[in-house]
């Protein structure tokens, strides 16, 4: 049943502005859930325009090639493919899927071809009575027009159909061995069109020397760095770009930074005495060594596990101390402690903040921080966002050290993790302290001081 561009458009409304859900929106309606649910994601990717029906389109062979291979690359449900490239019925995109497995890029051009055939008799005996030179040229623009949705399979956008700048790209790349005009009639594309993309395409990038300054600082940390931090790095060096256009330089570079895993737990119940959080994640200090944190990390290399156990000052995030260990036992932490308590000058005694795991509640570790005039405080339990530095400085270790590559040994993997605290400390800039690393944000605030 076809409904009203008014109908459509009442229904979206009725459900965006939150007075219902879809099923109960569609009953009021007496909509099929299904075809509302379809109609949202059109109005929501390409506005009520997208409602409208009344308009017939007209979808070209590399649209549809377009569609199909969108359609096979991605995870994505139909219904939400046909949304995102404004097709009314999935079914289209079903009917196209199923042509496209049957006979490949042909199905499209035979599409154009049965069309053709369905035609008024006079048109049959005009085609009939073609001459050879006609045969010919007709000939040669049906391989043109093969050969053009065969290159565009290779320059289609990832979410969106191939514009002139795609087509021109793939006309340019097919002119010596096929005329233009069957190119651009093949494409849908005008010759001022083709001649005016060209002429971008030959003009210089003006961001050519940024970019490659880009590509030379995202390599040189690594990977690690998004785009926040690439900009505020090219602010260092004077270079005025606004933090979108970095974005949008980096993007066209495919440079972007991974995503932050999980992290080890170390709680194993009620074991000793646990202390109060007395930090209650009030994770700014003002001074060095006025507040730090720690806990352990888990890693796998070469068919064994590595432990990390660092502190961390909260002033300027520097590792102040940190140990490795094959397994996670109490003089991991007695020695990263030891490290710690070394660093102090006379007269500090910082609040020295963990989770509730049993490393933190022996005797012994207790006994060591009392000695020395330290306070201890603790997470409550099963609320990692108490120690929320701590953890989000692991996913940085592990996003960026950790997962970009495969560690054949448990030395090769503490070889690596060494070289990062170093380089965390010594040389990676945090946005939260001006563009500085920690060592560099401390010396300056000794200095100031």
């Amino acid at each position: 049943m076809k409904h009203s561009f008014e109908v459509k458009l009442a229904a979206v409304n009725h459900y965006l502005a939150g007075h219902a859900g879809i099923i109960s929106t569609a009953k009021l309606f007496q909509l099929s859930h299904t075809s509302l649910s379809h109609w949202i994601n059109l109005f929501l990717l390409h506005g009520p325009r997208a409602l409208d029906c009344r308009h017939k389109r007209s979808y070209s062979p590399e649209d549809k090639l377009c569609v199909v291979l969108y359609a096979l690359g991605h995870s994505e449900s139909l219904p939400r493919v046909a949304a995102r490239f404004n097709i009314p019925s999935h079914n289209t995109v079903k009917n196209w899927i199923k042509g496209y497995r049957k006979s490949g890029n042909e199905a499209f051009i035979r599409r154009r071809k049965e069309k053709s055939m369905t035609r008024s008799d006079d048109t049959h005996e005009n085609e009939a009575n073609m001459t050879p030179e006609e045969m010919k040229n007709e000939l040669r623009y049906l391989r043109a027009e093969n050969a053009y949705l065969k290159a565009m399979q290779e320059h289609l956008l990832e979410k969106k159909p191939p514009g002139a700048g795609e087509k021109t790209k793939v006309i340019r790349s097919l002119r010596c061995g096929h005329c233009q005009s069957d190119l651009l009639k093949a494409a849908g594309l005008a010759r001022s069109t083709l001649y005016y993309q060209l002429s971008l395409q030959k003009a210089k990038d003006k961001y050519a020397d940024v970019k490659q300054l880009i590509a030379s600082i995202f390599h040189e940390h690594r990977g690690c760095y998004g785009y926040r931090r690439i900009h505020c790095e090219l602010q260092k060096r004077g270079l005025k770009f606004s933090g979108k256009t970095v974005r949008k330089l980096m993007q066209q570079l495919g440079l972007k930074s991974p995503v932050r895993l999980k992290k080890y737990r170390s709680y194993r119940g009620n074991m000793g005495l646990a202390a109060e959080n007395i930090l209650q994640r009030q994770f700014k200090a003002e001074a060095p060594c006025e507040k730090w944190v720690t806990d352990i990390t888990e890693f796998r290399a070469g068919g064994q596990k590595l432990y990390l156990s660092p502190i961390l000052d909260l002033f300027n995030g520097e590792i102040v101390a940190w140990e490795t260990a094959c397994r996670p036992t109490e003089e991991l932490v007695k020695r990263m402690l030891n490290k710690g308590l070394e660093s102090l000058a006379e007269g500090e005694k910082p609040l020295l903040h963990s989770d509730q795991g049993w490393h933190y509640r022996i005797k012994s570790y207790q006994s060591a921080l009392a000695d020395r005039g330290l306070v201890q405080s603790m997470s409550r339990k099963g609320n990692c966002l108490d120690n929320a530095v701590m953890e989000n400085f692991f996913g940085h270790l592990k996003e960026e050290m950790y997962y970009r590559r495969d560690y054949r040994s448990v030395e090769e993997l503490e070889n690596a993790v060494n070289e990062y605290i170093t380089y965390w400390n010594q040389k990676r800039i945090k946005l939260s302290l001006g563009g500085l690393s920690p060592v560099e944000y401390r010396t300056e605030y000794q200095k100031a001081g």
